[in-house]
């Protein structure tokens, strides 16, 4: 379970930097952290520490750690990385609020 939220993180990661166009370089800063750790992030070869995930979901302005427990689980009770074509809501943002129907 752990490899898989770290390898979830790390495509969430990726996401968000491709979808903001943000180069490595202009994390690392924005989020005061050191861009080899986030190629290192990137590449799933580091954990980051929990100032670094911070640092980086604040820069982003996104929610980058998986959540684990609002994973389906398998046939064997280890939780499985849902597919979405949703869009991420971005930290502090609130939910669109449903259209009344007239």
């Amino acid at each position: 379970m752990a490899a898989q939220a770290l390898q979830a993180f790390s495509r969430k990661l990726a996401e968000a930097m491709e979808r903001q166009g943000v180069s490595a370089n202009a994390l690392a800063q924005k989020a005061d952290v050191n861009r080899q750790v986030i190629a290192n992030v990137l590449a799933g070869n580091v954990w980051p520490d929990v100032i670094t995930l911070a640092n980086l979901e604040f820069a982003l302005q996104e929610r980058l750690w998986p959540d684990l427990l609002a994973w389906p689980l398998d046939e064997e009770g280890r939780p499985v990385e849902p597919v979405s074509e949703e869009k991420p809501h971005r930290v502090g943002s609130r939910a669109p609020r449903p259209r009344k129907q007239d």
